[in-house]
């Protein structure tokens, strides 16, 4: 009768085990779809940010809305489509739409010296000279980034803006003969340095 009840129980441990192998099976099944759902979803909100981005360069505000807002809706964590819609908002008069997706684009990828430097612009261009100078500057310490130089103009122009050009002239023009790259907007230079 031990013996008997020794297999019951035996048989009993193997049934459960192999249960719960489907079950794993199952739930790793299901965890690989999530995933491939996710990539699928990033993949087409990339896609639509890159259209977004497209549509706001041409002009077209109602298609590139249409398409950021897709974005976002499939990758709330894309900040390419996070600061685009930031520089939309912007053109469309809504400030603080346009601040938010900025500050979540820059929050998203911190390293990305051209997010970083979009929202310094649009920091100084609605007065909030520190902030964006700060900004442009990070942007233009970035080792990585392309075009440093124009990061280093933004931080300029917040400077200029508030009113302490006089006092920072000399560290922008230092930081800006180390910059790589061509000069943009040399007149500009040559104009404040006059100042």
């Amino acid at each position: 009768m031990i013996r008997s009840g020794v297999i019951q129980v035996a048989a009993f441990v193997a049934l459960a085990v192999a249960t719960l192998g489907c079950v794993s099976d199952d739930n790793n099944s299901a965890r690989t779809k999530d995933e491939q759902d996710r990539t699928q979803r990033q993949k087409a909100a990339a896609l639509n940010a890159q259209l977004g981005s497209d549509y706001f360069r041409q002009g077209n505000w109602i298609e590139a809305k249409e398409k950021l807002e897709r974005a976002l809706e499939q990758d709330p964590r894309n900040p390419q489509a996070h600061m685009v819609a930031g520089l939309l908002y912007d053109r469309l008069g809504e400030a603080a739409k346009a601040e938010s997706h900025l500050q979540r684009a820059v929050s998203l990828d911190e390293k990305d010296a051209q997010l970083r430097n979009a929202y310094a612009v649009f920091l100084c261009t609605h007065g909030k000279y520190q902030a964006g100078e700060k900004n442009a500057l990070s942007a233009a310490a970035e080792p990585l980034y392309k075009t440093p130089e124009y990061a280093l103009l933004n931080a300029g122009y917040c400077a200029r803006g508030a009113g302490i050009w006089r006092a920072r002239k000399n560290i922008f023009a230092a930081r800006w003969r180390f910059s790589r790259g061509s000069v943009p907007h040399c007149w500009r230079w040559r104009t404040w340095n006059s100042d």
